[in-house]
């Protein structure tokens, strides 16, 4: 190969590392080759067109260059400079390693920097604050401060995982995901504990705290010294046991006082007085649904001339 003012060699692709910089190298080659147009060019070798020749070099080429057509354009190039076989052949071959090269290149994920600062700082940081919050808020016991917890880790990882080279590119949603994650378990982590059911039991009323006593109950003509204290919910008061007759009033309060207990088609029916009266000065019974203990309460006396 004769040499050409300052060049020994034809122009080579040994510095590329994107396709950008393999295609600039293949203009220049076009340019030392001397050729007037891509139709010149593409005469050089029969399999050539015009057309594929601005594939790879024209100004719309494909993202990736053909690689046949890359190499027919280089022996194109090198015979307009009457290069011989085995010249052209050692030229073709560097070509084909740079574009090995290049393809490597930009198919291997790109190395990450700093990743794990990243992942210490989006991940860990948020997480560790989170579960100090926690434990300073004494929620250590509600499963949704913890599951809003492992949404913040999951939402964070996923973000960072994906890469550096893709936020450029996903910074919006990336960024809504975050925020999302850190909202939603910053309100979690201040919700109150749940609150435990605890087992209601009844217990023998104190007269003292609980029940004036005597007691007249003028529905059964009885005076009621004693009676039990049970924790209920919402009830209607009816004036025989059943649901079916008259409501003579509502339980509103959550502790209440019973004073006798009647079994009626398989329920327990608990007299007691209303709180909120609407007939028979509120004197009747209480399902069993509405009170939180076991039926029928232990030591609680059977109704005067209900048995049955």
């Amino acid at each position: 190969m004769t040499q050409d003012g300052a060049l020994l060699f034809p122009p080579r692709p040994d510095g590329a590392t994107t396709w950008d910089d393999y295609v600039t190298s293949m203009r220049t080659l076009r340019v030392w080759a001397g050729a007037r147009d891509d139709a010149e060019l593409a005469a050089a070798v029969p399999a050539l067109t015009a057309q594929a020749i601005r594939g790879v070099l024209g100004e719309h080429r494909r993202a990736v260059p053909d690689r046949r057509t890359a190499e027919l354009i280089v022996r194109a190039c090198l015979l307009l400079r009457e290069c011989s076989e085995p010249e052209i052949a050692k030229e073709q071959a560097l070509w084909r390693a740079a574009w090995d090269r290049v393809l490597g290149a930009q198919t291997r994920p790109p190395r990450p920097q700093g990743r794990a600062a990243a992942i210490a700082a989006g991940v860990l940081l948020p997480a560790v604050t989170g579960v100090v919050i926690n434990l300073a808020s004494s929620n250590t016991r509600n499963p949704l401060a913890w599951g809003a917890l492992g949404l913040l880790l999951v939402i964070h990882s996923s973000v960072l995982m994906v890469g550096t080279s893709r936020w450029s590119r996903l910074a919006l949603p990336a960024g809504v995901a975050s925020v999302v994650a850190v909202a939603v378990t910053a309100g979690l982590l201040f919700l109150p504990p749940p609150r435990e059911e605890p087992q209601f039991a009844c217990r023998k009323a104190d007269p003292a705290l609980y029940i004036r006593s005597p007691v007249r109950d003028p529905g059964l003509g009885t005076t009621w010294t004693e009676g039990y204290a049970c924790q209920n919910t919402r009830a209607p008061v009816y004036a025989e046991p059943g649901a079916g007759g008259l409501q003579t009033g509502v339980l509103r309060q959550a502790l209440n006082i019973f004073l006798c207990v009647v079994e009626r088609d398989g329920q327990h029916w608990y007299r007691t007085a209303a709180d909120e009266k609407r007939a028979d000065s509120g004197w009747g019974y209480v399902s069993e649904q509405y009170i939180l203990a076991a039926h029928p309460v232990d030591g609680l006396v059977t109704c005067p001339g209900r048995s049955g």
